[in-house]
């Protein structure tokens, strides 16, 4: 009996002593040393932005979990969280857009509502840096943030876990220069034309402008009339198929006898609809045809042969963009 009246008090005094120390394990994990792939992030000013494949490295911390920009600091370590915390006016979509089928300021305005918004933030499934035409009211330069990653572990705080450097966008991109020369009468192939040369000046920066004035000129710089039907939309043999131009993506267009001169909407300009999502076209090539019986190609008799001049082109802030398309081996009859 008084062995087991021992033994009683024994077991009394372990559980005193450990149960102190005895806690439930926590629901999860949440890592001290998640980090960015990618430490500095370039933003282009104005534009929407998103950091595509730059999510937190978690270093295996549990899903799910919520990430937080708390805090920016300038260059210098200033605190630069009066700017960065504060909303901007921006105009979002409410809609679907379609360029091709919302053509006037009054369709395209039915789809759009403005709403005062955070100009940088963190996705916050992911961490994933991303930012909207806001950005433009924000200095340039380089910044550093803190975050925040909570999940059912707890919450902790990461200093200066990532940086971004907010600089000016290109105002424009040119790419893929090409010319065909083609049988006006069926618009097959028959020949490659020389690359014709291609110059934009930025002839006016006012932010209320959204314009491309496009002249075609022939290896003389004399202008193919655009009024006059010189410049046209290219038709595939088939007649069933147009490709597109400006003219598609603008909600008004006016021919010259020197030039054809668009008026659009949106930018970044032209934008497409590919599976229900509206994207900045980045790989948009605008077709071009000049009507054979103006044309006369060295070394090839006048009116037999029609050149189809193509290229990609995107603007990406506003203003007034003057495009001149030099044709090398071209004169104009």
């Amino acid at each position: 009996m008084k062995r087991n009246i021992i033994y009683i008090l024994l077991m009394a005094f372990y559980v005193t002593l450990f149960a102190p120390g005895c806690t439930k394990a926590p629901n999860g994990y949440l890592s001290s040393y998640i980090y960015y792939n990618q430490y500095l992030v370039l933003v282009p000013r104005g534009t929407t932005f998103a950091s595509l494949n730059n999510n937190i490295n978690d270093q295996g911390s549990s899903l799910p979990y919520t990430v937080k920009m708390t805090h920016i600091y300038d260059s210098a370590g200033n605190s630069a969280d009066d700017i960065f915390f504060k909303k901007y006016p921006v105009t979002l979509w409410t809609g679907l857009y379609n360029p091709l089928i919302d053509t006037t300021l009054t369709q395209i305005q039915s789809k759009q509502r403005t709403t005062d918004t955070f100009a940088i933030w963190l996705n916050s499934a992911g961490g994933r840096l991303e930012a909207n035409q806001a950005t433009v009211n924000l200095p340039l330069g380089t910044y550093f943030f803190d975050m925040t990653v909570s999940n059912s572990a707890g919450v902790k705080t990461y200093s200066k876990v990532g940086s971004f450097k907010l600089v000016d966008p290109d105002k424009f991109s040119l790419s893929n220069v090409n010319q065909g020369i083609r049988d006006p009468n069926t618009t097959l192939s028959v020949a490659t034309g020389k690359t014709p040369a291609i110059t934009v000046t930025q002839v006016s920066s006012d932010v209320t402008e959204r314009t491309i004035i496009l002249k075609i000129v022939d290896k003389n710089g004399k202008p193919f009339n655009a009024a006059a039907g010189e410049i046209r939309n290219y038709v595939i043999p088939t007649g069933l198929t147009t490709y597109l131009n400006f003219h598609n993506w603008s909600i008004s267009t006016t021919n010259s006898d020197t030039a054809a001169i668009y008026q659009f909407a949106t930018l970044p300009f032209p934008y497409f609809v590919q599976s229900g999502i509206y994207t900045r076209f980045t790989s948009a090539t605008v077709y071009y045809t000049i009507a054979s019986s103006a044309v006369k190609y060295d070394n090839r008799n006048a009116g037999a042969f029609m050149p189809l001049v193509y290229f990609q082109f995107n603007v990406n802030v506003p203003g007034t963009y003057l495009l001149t398309v030099q044709l090398p081996d071209v004169t104009h009859t």
